[in-house]
């Protein structure tokens, strides 16, 4: 059984900073996730990729400003709020319906 306290790094180098590394290193199309590849394919997402290259300080200040309007979501669970809650993530629960 594998150990679920093993992580899996975004970036080789700086694996334990909290740097643009992630980013340098997927305009050299170097990625861990494919998601994150994906950006790199549209013109508009790709620009702001480019822009946080040149300016590690804004893309540190997006960052806080996007970690905090996500926590202003407001999760919706299967306690009677409309939510679901799975246990079987790759299937919708049609017990419920």
């Amino acid at each position: 059984m594998r150990s679920r306290k093993k992580k899996f790094p975004l970036d080789a180098s700086t694996n334990n900073t909290f740097d643009p590394q992630s980013l340098f290193d997927l305009s050299k199309g170097i990625v861990v996730l494919a998601s994150n590849a994906r950006l790199m394919d549209v013109t508009a997402t790709r620009e702001v990729v480019e822009s946080y290259l040149s300016s590690s300080e804004s893309f540190k200040k997006d960052f806080v400003q996007a970690i905090l309007k996500i926590g202003l979501i407001q999760v919706k669970t299967g306690h009677g709020e409309g939510g679901e809650i799975r246990t079987l993530y790759s299937h919708i629960d049609n017990s419920r319906a």
